[in-house]
């Protein structure tokens, strides 16, 4: 099965929150959801980003019917010169202004994603009771994940060029406090070497990684996605 970035994000950072319990991804998940939608627009090819650095829609259809339609109809609506951690922002803070509708896309867009993970079998809904609280958990499927393992080891410690969706996935899974679990140390440290050096060859995987960590860091007060921006690019 192929899967999009929030996608895999969402199957990688939930099979670590139900095995483990993982506080921080259960904190974060629904606000990294709408990080990793805003990539995939850019993915795409749905939106661009001008020299001013601000978003810009290049495309107002997509032939997708899932979470990503509703995200881009939701930017469609609205002429606004803004930047993506602006963007990103403004639907993570859930401002009183935001309209109904609106709202409701940001409170369910993680549930909009599961619904898109159930449809293609790689997760179960599993009913819970408890005295007369009724509620739902996701149980990951384990030959799901173990491809996307896979995927991720291949192309962040591999000898070709990383796509920019395991690019982007690997700054979501370290700002949901689950990257360690699926890379060990020591592959981390040699990613970081590899994409300073990649970086220098490919000037569009430069921006793109730019792009990543100011749609997840927002305009959050953030020093470890701060650090990360000024160790990949201090030389900049």
């Amino acid at each position: 099965m192929n899967f999009n970035l929030a996608e895999e994000f969402v199957l990688l950072g939930l099979y670590q929150s139900n095995e483990n319990f993982n506080l921080e991804f259960r904190m974060n998940k629904r606000d990294l959801c709408i990080s990793a939608t805003f990539l995939e627009l850019l993915l795409d090819g749905n939106l661009d980003i001008d020299d001013r650095k601000i978003v810009r829609i290049a495309k107002r259809q997509t032939p997708r019917t899932d979470y990503i339609s509703k995200m881009l109809a939701k930017v469609c609506s609205h002429d606004w010169d803004r930047k993506i951690e602006e963007w990103s922002a403004y639907f993570k803070e859930k401002m009183d202004y935001i309209p109904a509708t609106e709202s409701a896309l940001v409170d369910y867009l993680y549930e909009s994603i599961l619904e898109s993970l159930i449809e293609k079998g790689a997760i179960e809904k599993v009913e819970q009771q408890f005295l007369f609280i009724q509620s739902a958990d996701y149980k990951v499927k384990q030959e799901v994940i173990d491809p996307i393992v896979k995927k991720l080891h291949t192309e962040l410690i591999g000898e070709d060029f990383p796509s920019k969706q395991s690019i982007s996935l690997y700054f979501l899974l370290r700002k949901a406090g689950v990257l360690e679990e699926y890379l060990s140390n020591y592959n981390l440290e040699r990613f970081k070497r590899d994409l300073k050096k990649w970086t220098e060859q490919q000037p569009n995987l430069k921006q793109w990684i730019k792009w990543t960590i100011e749609a997840i860091h927002g305009e959050e007060n953030d020093n470890d996605f701060i650090q990360d921006l000024l160790d990949l690019f201090l030389s900049s």
